[in-house]
């Protein structure tokens, strides 16, 4: 399990696929609770230009290792 997620990132479904069409991005973290409609986009964004993907459990963690008071539904390394 992670602490904490550490470096430069973007939280956001849509501040992650901004970054990911900008050729940013190293890994992707995807809380597994997000609606699947929202989320698979990203993900097959994230798979077509090989940044890698790890799921965490629910947004409420997501949120906590990426050191913010709210859920997060995505949240990627740049």
């Amino acid at each position: 399990m992670l602490d904490r997620l550490v470096g430069e990132k973007v939280i956001g479904i849509k501040q992650c696929v901004k970054a990911i069409k900008s050729g940013k991005g190293q890994v992707l973290y995807v809380a597994k609770d997000v609606d699947n409609k929202l989320i698979t986009p990203l993900i097959d964004l994230a798979n077509n230009s090989n940044v890698k993907i790890e799921s965490i459990d629910i947004m409420k963690e997501l949120g906590r290792i990426c050191d913010i008071e709210v859920k997060a539904s995505a949240t990627l390394i740049l």
